[in-house]
């Protein structure tokens, strides 16, 4: 019962890989493997969202708390400090461009 459930996932994954996907459908399904307990198929999800948007700072946040829940502490921390200069840094971007 427990490889079935893997072979979906995997399955699902492998079709999401091949469809070609933006980093916001990558985000969607990890945080929906957050919301069920699937914390290392998130952080994949999340990476594959930051590898195709780098700077797609709330990717990092989540991936941040899916380590967390997995007690990779220092990555998680390394996410959420990436996180923070990547939100502050595109903010002030935003202001300087309404100026």
């Amino acid at each position: 019962d427990n490889m079935i459930e893997i072979d979906n996932l995997y399955s699902t994954k492998k079709n999401l890989e091949n469809s070609g996907l933006i980093a916001k459908d990558y985000f969607i399904m990890g945080q929906k493997c957050m919301q069920k307990g699937k914390y290392k198929l998130a952080i994949e999800y999340f990476t594959k969202a930051i590898k195709l948007d780098p700077v797609f700072y709330d990717a990092y946040k989540e991936r941040a708390l899916a380590k967390d829940k997995i007690q990779d502490y220092t990555g998680a921390k390394k996410d959420y400090e990436t996180y923070m200069k990547l939100r502050d840094r595109l903010n002030i971007a935003q202001i300087d461009q309404s100026s």
